[in-house]
């Protein structure tokens, strides 16, 4: 077990001693259940008085009640047990996904959403299925052999082998033939959830590209690959159970022949050897779910290991300083900074320095690949700067706790994100606790009343998975709705009008320009006209900042900046 996996466990430890015991008694009560039954049957061949019978008879009742109640009781404690070991998993899942969002989107997202997912659900079972049948065995086989050891030594050491045969070396020998089934099973799960996300969400174009056939054959193709893995799952616990019944039989036969000379030998009567045999037979209970065993406890270390991996996405972040609460409005400046993705060489951003008052409006542009939106990243705190400064007033940043920084921070992207719910709750999403006037006065400064009143719902309108059923600049206005409803000191803009037509255009930034009122301001943008009203321009070329000014001043030095505006103001005059 892995000490991720254990540390889960341990917290849990005595819910899950309580579950132990309980099964514990459950096969105990078992066996006493079968035990008291076959005294009564065989000696009840010899005619006894009732009297003789009473106490055995009081024991299949106390057994058989006993049994269900332990039974109840077992599967209560347990699945609490399984329930709060769950929690601590998806607690750590949720702790180790949320602060590198950014990193997220480098994997495919259907394989890495079903295998974060499917691994939860196994390691769920790991109590269940791999520490709670094994420590049940142990106990049931040391209350089997003290019971054995009334009559002889020979049948606890039959009963020993058997134990160990079922429990321990069958399984060895199950999980040796698995191989690598564990790990292929996992990717191939992996590949078909992958192929069958990239199918939903492509649909169009693999119709429109006459791809749909193709696409069909790989799907084919992995489904039978994950079936085949499947199969050879099935075929193995199928084995693991067939074995196991053999081995139980097998010890039974052995135990026989053991005891049977006794009998002859008048050590041990006719009636104690009914008891023995269905005792024994009984004990097996706790062994018959261990020939899987080991395959669930690989199966719980892969998962175990695919969760770990979740914090290998990116770089760990600084530690953090707590108390450190900058207050606004601060300067956001930045000397010297330099930043590089975890697997480059190559310096995203270099030596990059620059000031953003407090109140001041910032343009940063530059080509595609020159660090723009890396840079948003780096001030929102989703990854760590591997040199130089970048402080809020005169708190590092890498020192302040990451949430408190983003709860003074708004942003509009270009792929905003609608959640598949109201537009009222899309909206509430930066401040839920906001009032009914509050809500109303960001959406109309957004430009969204109009719309709004056009739905026959209003504000309860579905927006559809992702914000289908509304335009790229409905979805815009929304999130700059959320932004003014956050009415937070700083705003990041990261390319809000991309992929729009140019009257589309032309709305949002007229809405984002009531936003950016009183609030200290950087705008990434490919865009460059309409940057007149901006108090300073930044530009970014390869990491390195190249130029900055005023929209006048940089294109009176005829510099990158003034190159990429005639450029763009060329495209404009060509397509009219």
């Amino acid at each position: 077990m892995s000490r991720k996996l254990f540390s889960w466990v341990l917290p849990a430890w005595k819910t899950m001693a309580a579950g132990i015991l309980l099964a514990f008694f459950t096969v105990f009560s078992g066996a006493g259940l079968m035990g008291t039954a076959a005294y009564i049957i065989a000696a009840a061949a010899l005619h006894p008085s009732m009297e003789a019978l009473s106490v055995a008879i009081v024991g299949v009742r106390f057994f058989g009640l006993s049994r269900a109640v332990f039974r109840y009781a077992e599967r209560y404690i347990s699945h609490d047990a399984t329930f709060r070991l769950l929690s601590r998993i998806r607690v750590f899942l949720y702790a180790a996904v949320e602060p590198q969002i950014p990193a997220a989107g480098r994997g495919k997202s259907g394989e890495m959403l079903y295998g974060l997912v499917s691994a939860v659900e196994e390691l769920k079972y790991v109590y269940l299925r791999v520490l709670n049948p094994y420590s049940v065995a142990a106990l049931v086989l040391i209350a089997a052999a003290l019971f054995l050891a009334l009559f002889s030594s020979p049948m606890v050491y039959a009963l020993i082998v058997g134990f160990v045969a079922a429990g321990i070396c069958w399984p060895v020998l199950i999980r040796y033939l698995a191989g690598s089934t564990v790990s292929r099973r996992d990717r191939a799960r992996g590949r078909f959830h992958c192929l069958l996300v990239d199918t939903i969400r492509g649909i169009t174009e693999l119709t429109a590209y006459d791809a749909a056939g193709r696409q069909q054959e790989q799907i084919a193709a992995a489904g039978g690959n994950l079936a085949r893995l499947q199969k050879k799952k099935v075929r193995l616990t199928g084995l693991a159970d067939a074995g196991s019944q053999v081995i139980t039989s097998y010890t039974l036969w052995a135990i026989l022949f053991l005891a049977v000379p006794l009998v002859y030998a008048k050590k041990i009567s006719g009636i104690d050897l009914a008891v023995i045999l269905l005792v024994v037979q009984s004990s097996f209970e706790a062994v018959l779910p261990l020939g899987n065993a080991l395959y669930s406890l690989a199966e719980s270390r892969t998962a175990a290991r695919r969760l770990e991996a979740v914090q290998a996405w990116t770089a760990p972040a600084a530690s953090r300083k707590p108390g450190l609460k900058p207050r606004y409005p601060v300067p956001v400046e930045a000397r010297s900074l330099c930043f590089s993705y975890r697997d480059s060489r190559i310096w995203t951003l270099e030596n990059l320095s620059f000031t953003l008052a407090p109140g001041e409006r910032v343009a940063l542009v530059g080509p595609s690949g020159a660090g723009k939106s890396t840079m948003v990243s780096l001030l929102l705190g989703f990854w760590p700067y591997q040199s130089g400064s970048l402080r809020l007033g005169n708190f590092e940043l890498k020192d302040c706790d990451p949430g408190e920084i983003r709860r003074h921070i708004a942003v509009v992207t270009q792929h905003t994100h609608i959640f598949n719910t109201t537009i009222r709750d899309n909206i509430l999403l930066a401040r839920p606790e906001a009032g009914w006037n509050e809500l109303e006065q960001a959406a109309e400064d957004a430009a969204l009343t109009e719309l709004i009143e056009r739905l026959p719902a209003g504000y309860d309108t579905l927006t559809g998975l992702n914000g289908r059923a509304l335009s790229g600049g409905e979805r815009q206005r929304i999130a700059i709705a959320r932004a003014l409803l956050k009415d937070a000191p700083l705003l990041f803009l990261d390319e809000p009008t991309a992929g729009l037509d140019p009257l589309t255009a032309r709305e949002v930034m007229a809405g984002i320009d009531k936003l950016m009122a009183g609030r200290t301001t950087l705008l990434v943008t490919h865009q460059l006209t309409g940057l007149a009203g901006m108090d300073k321009i930044l530009v970014l070329s390869r990491g390195k900042l190249v130029e900055q000014g005023n929209m006048r001043e940089l294109l009176s030095r005829q510099g990158l900046f003034y190159e990429m505006w005639k450029l763009q103001q060329d495209r404009c005059n060509w397509s009219l």
